[in-house]
């Protein structure tokens, strides 16, 4: 072997000796994972940028399902958007929502709180205290320029999120609707998207929070083209693939002025939507994981990338945002930092899930839910009690409750432990002074409010769901002029349960009446009540809506003040009826008070309202 050839091998061999060495230098410069909170929260201050410097966009798309985004695996749809956020960020494959219903949605969203702490129970006449902290007022306070955008009347600022933001943009045009309800009047994500990039141009020297809300997956679902040509039909997913779309002009704006890499940007949903399984239509009725489990990316500037299996809940997001901007712990809430997964998306962060729906009693007398999910089973506390075996069973469609009583007992214990042991009979009632209701009264809000016996144990939903099918159809009919159609799909709904509520009742709040037409609705004149026994226990009634002519579009009359008119401002935590059932699309006027207090609702009574069961927000 020659001098050149040897002299060859040598300087192969050294190369190779000083790749492997390289190596090892990268594997031990590569810093380790946090092994919790703590270290989580001792390596984000060697960040850069640094936390504190970062601004915060979060997006919360209405009723959208985990299952229907192509970064969760579902093949029928192309969500280009999303999907690259979730490439360049952490997604979370398991997350719970606490409720699906959008107000008390948020209110947990943005206190980190469950519905039993932070009150909101309900859409409409629950009002967030004002002694919870949110998250715009922590990053307010931190410096923060704050602005909100909303897409649905039932986010209004009257309800308590508008704390901390320096804008809240919810005004809607409400000379358009023939029928006012807090479901009905919304906006287009295009204009809401409008207006959030228009402020953000005003803010982006400065340190902002920006929080979208698109309300476009609700239903009724009307996806513009080219999305409803594209999934034909299908039209949920034509408005996915439309909601994707906005959220794109959102994230094209971030990165074309170069913020996306000095912003936090958070993306989830507040609920799900059931699309017919166990019966279901829409959401709010029962508290299964179509529509509960909810989308959840977190993409950071600082390179994190993965996916989460740990069963975690929407309460989570709070502390998590809070961590990663440098504000530390947020006190005493239920949710629990995410900070460690976002570093290291290999952690189990995991814990168990607190779900509940108290639609089914507010709106039709029927027993609420409440439920605990941690991964592996899903307890669901009813008249007739279920356990599901979410690794055999993810669509839970096997109650296996009578096998497995010992660890259904488990996580009953542990769900009232998380509801903080306000037991299965629900929030005690407050009552309702005259002005609240005479205000209440002037937005349309009448209806009716039922007295039960708080210890009562009321009609499983499961054993009523025919009855809430009826009144869909019932209501679509009647949305549709079909006023003899509707009628008679009451008259089955009666024929079901007797003490529903009184069927004309409702068609007069669709805002015609057979023979009628055009004819608007308008409220009665004050809250005069009266009584009819159920149960032994006396029922509250407001003035039904009485048929009134002269009105455009069939709006209430008080609705008619002008294109941008929002509804008066109404006494802060204070007790009023609202149309829970009101985030429905396509219902009539929002029924009236139902309301107790303990459940911070503070404001609604458990009993068994009116028939004004539109589609829950």
């Amino acid at each position: 072997m020659g001098p050149r050839f040897r002299g060859r091998e040598i300087r192969a061999w050294g190369a190779l000796c000083l790749a492997l060495l390289g190596g090892v230098a990268v594997v031990t410069l590569r810093p380790r994972a946090p092994h919790n909170e703590a270290e989580a929260r001792a390596r984000l201050l060697r960040s850069k940028p640094a936390p504190g410097d970062l601004n915060v966009v979060l997006v919360t798309i209405d009723t959208l399902r985990a299952d229907r985004l192509g970064c969760y695996g579902y093949a029928g749809i192309d969500t280009p958007e999303i999907d690259r956020l979730a490439r360049e960020g952490v997604l979370f494959e398991r997350v719970t929502a606490a409720v699906p219903l959008t107000l008390p949605s948020h209110a947990s969203i943005f206190t980190g709180l469950l519905p039993p702490h932070h009150g909101v129970r309900d859409n409409g006449g629950f009002f967030l205290e004002a002694s919870k902290t949110t998250l715009a007022e922590r990053l307010k306070g931190a410096g923060y320029a704050t602005g909100a955008f909303v897409g649905a009347w039932v986010l209004e600022s009257k309800w308590g999120l508008a704390r901390g933001f320096d804008t809240y943009a919810d005004k809607f045009d409400l000379s358009k609707y023939r029928v006012l309800s807090l479901g009905t009047v919304q906006k287009k994500g295009d204009e809401v998207m409008d207006g959030a990039l228009a402020w953000l141009e005003t803010v982006r020297t400065r340190k902002f929070f920006a929080w979208v809300h698109l309300y476009d997956p609700h239903t009724p679902y009307d996806p513009p083209e080219p999305y409803r040509s594209r999934h034909p039909g299908e039209p949920y997913l034509g408005e996915i693939a439309y909601t994707d779309h906005v959220v794109g002009r959102l994230f094209d704006w971030l990165r074309n002025r170069g913020l996306m890499e000095r912003t936090l940007v958070v993306l989830t949903a507040d609920h799900g939507e059931s699309l017919g399984e166990h019966g279901e239509a829409t959401h709010g009725f029962f508290v299964y994981g179509s529509t509960t489990q909810v989308p959840l990316i977190v993409r950071t500037p600082w390179g994190q990338r993965g996916r989460n299996r740990s069963p975690v809940s929407s309460v989570d997001i709070f502390p998590t945002v809070l961590d990663l901007v440098g504000l530390g712990p947020a006190g005493a809430i239920d949710g629990r930092s995410l900070v460690q997964a976002v570093l290291d998306p290999a952690a189990d962060v995991g814990h168990a899930s607190y779900v509940e729906t108290y639609f089914p009693r507010y709106h039709f007398g029927w027993q609420h839910l409440r439920g605990l999910r941690d991964g592996v089973h899903q307890f669901v506390e009813a008249p007739r009690p279920e356990l599901y075996d979410l690794e055999k069973d993810p669509r839970e469609t096997t109650n296996v409750y009578k096998a497995n009583r010992r660890r259904a007992e488990e996580l009953r214990l542990a769900m009232e432990a998380r509801a903080g042991g306000e037991g299965a009979a629900g929030p005690e009632r407050k009552k309702l002074d005259p002005e609240s209701l005479e205000r209440l009264a002037a937005l349309g809000y009448v209806g009716s409010a039922v007295e039960v016996d708080p210890k009562a144990v009321l009609p499983d939903p499961k054993d009523k769901i025919r009855v809430h099918q009826l009144m869909d159809v019932a209501k679509g009919a009647a949305r549709e002029d079909r006023l003899e159609d509707a009628i008679a799909r009451m008259r089955e709904v009666l024929g079901e349960d007797p003490e529903i509520i009184d069927a004309p009742g409702e068609l007069a709040g669709q805002g015609s009446t057979p023979g009628g037409g055009g004819r608007g609705v308008q409220a009665g004149p004050g809250p005069e009540a009266r009584q009819r026994p159920r149960h032994g226990e006396p029922r509250a009634r407001l003035p039904r809506p009485r048929p009134e002519r002269g009105g455009p579009g069939g709006l209430p009359q008080r609705a008619q003040a002008g294109p941008t008119q929002r509804p008066g401002p109404l006494p802060a935590r204070h007790p009023v009826p609202g149309p829970g059932a009101g985030a429905r699309r396509g219902g009539g006027l929002p029924r009236g008070p139902r309301g107790q207090p303990g459940d911070g609702r503070g404001q609604q009574q458990p009993g068994r309202p009116g028939l004004r069961a539109r589609r829950p927000g």
